[in-house]
């Protein structure tokens, strides 16, 4: 199925960042995530935990079911020394990659993992981590490529791709990842994500560095039991469901005085900062999905004219599912980034379309995966549709640059992504 995107405004009500601000906290509180799952019939993965970092220990542990004894060991992974976040290229972001050995001497099914920012300095969430993913690395060529990279055990810039450093993400396996208001990441019962034997892991960090940069000696912990006798379903992370966020700067804004406000300067911006791979990114993806397409090809939509102040810009892409028919789909994760307002997750089959996470009050520090009640099972030709909102208006209210917007790493960029974890039938 082809992708097909499309990007709209609609003005909102309001006409100061201050109230834009407010009215955003305020959706937050009153509509709240946990209303918009119970009409979903979803449960929210996100236990909150109060352990601190520390050396790395293990804890075995055993979980009786109707069937038999799940035994699980819990193991945290913490640098020997800490690492202190450089922004680079004029830019207020570091994404660091290190080697995480975890000495799998027989295969493991991980079934819940936790990131725990580094509280050691402050006594609370670490404000520099955006964001952290865990990839996994088999197989003797990506062995030895990450053990290339990982010089010295200090880790790697890593913009985009682990192993392709300053590319986009290139299948790269994930393992789970951390946003902030996420606790303890479970798998759906019954499920877990499978580590192969001799497999090393790669902990990917990105730093926001806006606020400045403090040392990081944040740890991973992983939750695993042995598929030899865990008898679970294997569980797999799909990244590649996305929309592109194209976002002009909004009416009344001084272009001379904000050159970033031109697309193109905003791009070679993100080539600086990321890489050209990250430009090439944001030109193929639109490109498929037609977006600014005026060659009149099918699904073509022209890009929007600058928003009004405290217009609400939209942004929607529909993209395959390439998993096997009969395949289950058991967990959904957004993701965006500051000025996201709103986001929907929906299946496309047959014809029909279901909502299956529906968060109209997007909030960056409250991110948490959503496991389906009941998995639904995916048919030939079924896709993806995502829809994002942003609100442009309140980016000089939480202090970013005035830009022209679009896909990014950084956190003055924007997103639009869903992950879909799936098992086979």
């Amino acid at each position: 199925m082809a992708r097909s995107c499309s990007s709209t405004a609609d003005l909102a009500s309001s006409n100061a960042t201050r109230y834009v601000i407010e009215m955003r906290l305020s959706r937050s509180v009153v509509l709240g995530i946990s209303a918009s799952v119970a009409a979903l019939g979803m449960i929210p993965v996100a236990v909150a935990t109060t352990a601190s970092a520390a050396n790395t220990t293990t804890t075995t542990t055993t979980t009786t079911t109707t069937t038999t004894p799940l035994v699980t060991t819990t193991t945290d992974f913490t640098p020997s020394a800490p690492y202190t976040p450089v922004a680079l290229d004029g830019g207020t972001d570091d994404y660091h990659c290190t080697v995480i050995d975890p000495h799998v001497t027989e295969a493991q099914d991980i079934v819940a993992s936790l990131l725990l920012p580094d509280r050691n300095r402050t006594g609370s969430q670490s404000n520099e981590v955006h964001h952290a993913i865990y990839f996994l690395v088999s197989g003797s060529r990506n062995v030895a490529r990450a053990t290339q990279l990982n010089v010295d055990g200090k880790g790697w810039t890593c913009f985009g791709a682990p192993l392709n450093p300053s590319g986009s993400f290139d299948g790269t396996t994930w393992l789970g990842g951390w946003a902030p208001g996420r606790g303890v990441n479970s798998t759906p019962t019954g499920t877990g994500i499978p580590l192969p034997a001799n497999s090393l892991i790669v902990l990917q960090m990105h730093y926001n560095l806006r606020l400045g940069s403090h040392p990081d000696l944040s740890t991973l912990r992983l939750t695993t039991a042995p598929q030899a006798t865990s008898s679970l379903r294997p569980l797999s992370l799909d990244p590649d469901h996305i929309a592109m966020p194209d976002i002009p700067c909004v009416k009344g804004t001084d272009l001379v005085a904000n050159p970033l406000c031109s697309r193109a300067t905003a791009l070679a911006n993100i080539g600086a900062r990321f890489g050209q791979a990250a430009v090439d990114f944001v030109n193929q993806n639109e490109s498929w999905c037609h977006l600014g397409d005026t060659g009149g090809a099918a699904g073509a939509i022209s890009r929007i004219k600058q928003p009004k102040f405290g217009a609400i810009v939209k942004t929607v892409c529909t993209t395959p599912l390439l998993e096997t028919p009969g395949s289950l789909i058991r967990q959904v994760t957004p993701h965006m980034h500051l000025t996201g307002w709103g986001v929907k997750v929906q299946l496309v089959s047959g014809g029909r379309t279901t909502t299956l996470v529906n968060q109209p009050a997007y909030n960056f520090d409250g991110q948490i995966s959503y496991t389906l009640r009941k998995p639904i099972a995916i048919h030939s030709g079924d896709a993806i549709k995502m829809t994002c909102t942003y609100n442009p208006s309140i980016r000089a209210g939480l202090g970013l640059q005035t830009r022209y917007v679009t896909w990014g790493d950084g956190s003055s960029d924007e997103m639009c992504l869903g992950i879909i974890a799936t098992t086979p039938s």
